[in-house]
């Protein structure tokens, strides 16, 4: 028994990069506590695939890949096919030229059967590269069928010599066919157009709230919670392994194919859920390990009685100039602003009066700033912050 390698399912072309890195990565060590873990990419029914997906397969580990739907556009239908990434990467990927669940059930009577396998191999060696063909049988909304292996002893006792048939796992397909060296054709980049089969294209656009709040969640996940409870760590902290990895699970549930798009509501409302579930969940790590790392900075040197210290960090890995909003816990702040303000669009508009009071650097200098809000959570305020270095802190 072969499983895996993807935890879900996933629709490659709505999610990051790192989530379906994370994706398989936990689909093989999920796969591992039951036995053999698939070293094809099976994804057979998501709809389209971006131009990386090669490489991710082949750098995670695996060899080949198994998809359906999404292809290039006006391409020949073949079933095994070389397929070459954005960065060169290249692999052999089989297409199942009707679809991925051809045989949902063997009949029980062998002549039944062995007539059903002959017909489908007839139909399939019109789209073969090699003198193989593969015929998938099971569905996704059906149970396993338990006779399978007496049915295809029995089949072969029929089918006379002109077909063998044999059980297979998917890596032993791919062994086999590859054995004939075939000459295969090339695929490029991107598949996201296919006249064979529906890729369901309008899933790019449908639900955009849903699209919205994955990548929300998955920032909050990857560029926030991830980086800084690792420099928490460094510092001598606990890391927070479990509680990341429960809210990658609430990401990568839904990241299954179809819960973003072309679901009923009842599963577009769980996924708003569980979006909300990882951005709490990466928020409070984020919370928790800056104010670790704020604890471990010295400001003795530069700040005197009755000041505070307000420390800024950078999450990614360019240097940053720009405009900051942040919420300080301070009170009586004057209404008045420094040399600026900000318009609705967020842009520098017009001159503000200045206020009593004062924001410094750590070399003394004074820091533009505006009041946006003041309330009982505080005081909401942006600031202009210069050459804050990568992963760094002011």
């Amino acid at each position: 028994l072969h499983i895996g390698p993807c935890w879900t399912t996933p629709e490659t072309s709505l999610i990051s990069i790192e989530s379906l890195i994370r994706n398989i990565n936990r689909g093989i060590r999920f796969s591992k506590k039951f036995g053999g873990v698939s070293s094809i990419f099976y994804n057979a029914d998501a709809f389209q695939y971006h131009s990386q997906v090669p490489q991710i397969i082949l750098d995670t580990g695996l060899k080949s890949a198994y998809t359906w739907r999404g292809s290039e556009q006006g391409k020949p239908l073949r079933d095994l096919t070389l397929w070459k990434g954005a960065d060169q990467s290249t692999l052999v990927k089989y297409y199942p030229p009707r679809t991925y669940a051809q045989v949902w059930q063997l009949p029980e009577a062998p002549g039944d059967a062995m007539r059903l396998i002959r017909r489908e191999a007839e139909d399939l060696k019109n789209f073969s590269a090699t003198s193989h063909v593969l015929i998938t049988q099971g569905n996704d909304q059906f149970e396993a069928q338990s006779d399978v292996t007496e049915t295809i002893r029995e089949i072969n006792k029929l089918v006379g010599p002109r077909y063998e048939v044999g059980q297979v796992t998917l890596e032993e397909f791919f062994d086999i066919v590859q054995r004939e060296s075939p000459s295969l054709a090339l695929r490029r980049g991107e598949l996201t157009g296919n006249q064979w089969a529906c890729t369901m294209s309008g899933q790019l656009s449908t639900r955009m709230y849903l699209k919205q709040k994955n990548k929300k969640a998955e920032l909050a996940v990857e560029k926030f919670a991830e980086p800084f409870a690792s420099f928490a760590w460094m510092l001598g902290r606990e890391y927070p392994a479990g509680l990341i990895e429960r809210a990658w699970e609430y990401l990568m549930k839904q990241h299954f194919h179809h819960c973003n798009a072309c679901a009923i509501d009842e599963v577009h409302r769980e996924g708003d859920v569980r979006y909300n579930n990882a951005i709490e969940l990466a928020r409070d790590i984020t919370d928790t390990s800056l104010q670790r790392l704020a604890s471990e900075i010295d400001t003795s040197r530069f700040i005197r009685k009755g000041e505070s210290a307000l420390v800024l960090f950078n999450p990614s890995d360019v240097e940053r100039t720009e405009v900051v909003k942040v919420r300080v816990d301070t009170e009586s702040l004057a209404e008045g602003d420094a040399e600026w303000r900000l318009d609705a669009d967020q842009r520098r508009s017009g001159l503000a009066n200045p206020t009593r009071w004062v924001l410094r650097d750590e070399e003394g200098r004074n820091i533009p700033l505006q009041v946006l809000k003041n309330d009982e959570e505080g005081c909401q305020i942006a600031l202009s912050c210069q050459g804050l270095s990568p992963f760094g802190y002011k």
